[in-house]
């Protein structure tokens, strides 16, 4: 077991996330947000803005003119897209080169980061359209609270294995057993040091069980982060030592009205756009540890 006080000093450890993103998070809550304000928060942040620029000009975003100013890029794009392109960069900045216990490295973690975000922004576009314009973000930064949990699994790694295997535990319940607490708890502290809206870290702490979240809108996004996050890996997107030890929720499923069928039917239609993202973002310069997945 560890005690919150261990915790508390690996969280405080983190590198900073973008104090521009977690502020144009806070903004983008206000549906009159203008392209001027978000330009204003954007740019004590140069090297943010550069990565958002190169991203929003690559295939993916793309389109007639070369976009050369943030304000050009929210005109084009959209708020919720260049939030969404903003925070992929900033992530993609914080995420260590390896996660140890999760035996999986900052590439695996960024793919299925990006695949969460993209699956959850068409699951809420199709089924729960009052939380769709927070899905993506939501579904990026679900997994904060692994970059805090990772280190404390790697030093009881061979305990890990034998819940997972031997006792036939998921992930998350490996992790209580082992630690005494999980990657999802540990989320919200994550998204609280880095200064993330409630509705991100309702998310961080519940997407593995949406029903403990408070507040019907913040249930609903964390169904449908639970059931991109399923999809995901469904698609072999960023797989760790979890591997199949995980669950998806039938009740989430259900409230948002898809069948098993209908899921992999809308995951198959969008997962080219997840293998396109990953691409334009590492063609943009995310650095090499992101790569496109193979299609």
């Amino acid at each position: 077991m560890i005690s919150a006080a261990e915790v508390a000093e690996q969280v405080e450890g983190l590198p900073p996330f973008s104090a521009s993103v977690a502020s144009l998070l806070r903004a983008l809550q206000d549906p009159k947000v203008t392209a001027t304000e978000i330009e204003r928060i954007m740019r004590p942040d140069p090297a943010l803005a550069v990565q958002l620029l190169k991203l929003a000009n690559s295939g993916y975003y793309g389109g007639r003119g070369r976009i050369v100013t943030v304000r050009d890029a929210v005109v084009r794009l959209g708020t919720q897209a260049v939030f969404g392109l903003a925070s992929s960069a900033a992530l993609s900045q914080v995420v260590p080169a390896q996660l140890p216990g999760y035996q999986t490295t900052a590439e695996a973690f960024l793919q299925h980061s990006v695949g969460v975000a993209v699956f959850a922004g068409a699951i809420a576009r199709s089924a729960a359209r009052d939380v769709a314009g927070t899905a993506f973000t939501a579904g990026l930064l679900h997994d904060l609270g692994k970059l805090v949990i990772g280190v404390f699994l790697g030093r009881r790694e061979a305990e890990l294995l034998e819940r997972l295997d031997a006792d036939g535990l998921t992930l998350l319940a490996s992790e209580r057993a082992v630690l005494g607490t999980d990657h999802c708890e540990v989320g919200r502290a994550v998204c609280r040091k880095w200064q993330l809206p409630e509705l991100i870290a309702e998310v961080a702490e519940h997407h593995h069980e949406p029903e403990g979240a408070g507040g019907a809108r913040a249930r609903t996004l964390c169904h449908v982060v639970h059931v991109a996050d399923g999809a995901a890996h469904l698609f072999g997107l960023g797989n760790d030592v979890g591997g199949l030890h995980r669950e998806l929720r039938p009740e989430s499923l259900t409230a948002l009205g898809l069948s098993p069928a209908a899921l992999e039917v809308l995951a198959a239609d969008v997962v080219g756009e997840v293998h396109d993202l990953l691409g334009s973002m590492a063609g943009a310069g995310e650095g090499p540890r992101l790569a496109a997945v193979p299609a």
